[in-house]
């Protein structure tokens, strides 16, 4: 018999499968987390993925923002060269926890689908 995909049954398999493995799968495991929750595990696979994606760029956005903000506040000199590196490591940094966040939500589809 088919065991239902439950919000604690979805956040169980996924802390099991990708917890501990990299701070790119721990972000993505607090994002999907958090998002389980609000919408349901159910509503949230039926939500389309680059629907889903839109909480990453807004916080791509922001860390590039709070990376510039903090320069700017420094006494010291940063050149154009620095603020770029740390924006780019930012948006690396981003798009690594985006796949392991649609790596967690193709495991739990092919999971809602035994």
């Amino acid at each position: 018999m088919k065991r239902p995909l439950t919000n604690e049954r979805a956040i169980k398999l996924i802390n099991k499968k990708f917890g501990g493995k990299s701070k790119y799968e721990a972000t993505a495991l607090i994002f999907a987390s958090e998002d389980i929750i609000e919408r349901d595990v159910q509503e949230w696979l039926n939500t389309p993925l680059t629907e889903l994606y839109d909480s990453f760029i807004y916080n791509s956005v922001e860390g590039v923002h709070t990376i510039i903000d903090n320069a700017i506040k420094e006494d010291e000199y940063y050149d154009e060269k620095d603020l770029a590196y740390g924006a780019i490591s930012k948006m690396v940094a981003v798009m690594k926890s985006m796949s392991a966040y649609a790596d967690i939500y193709q495991t739990l589809q092919q999971e809602s689908e035994r």
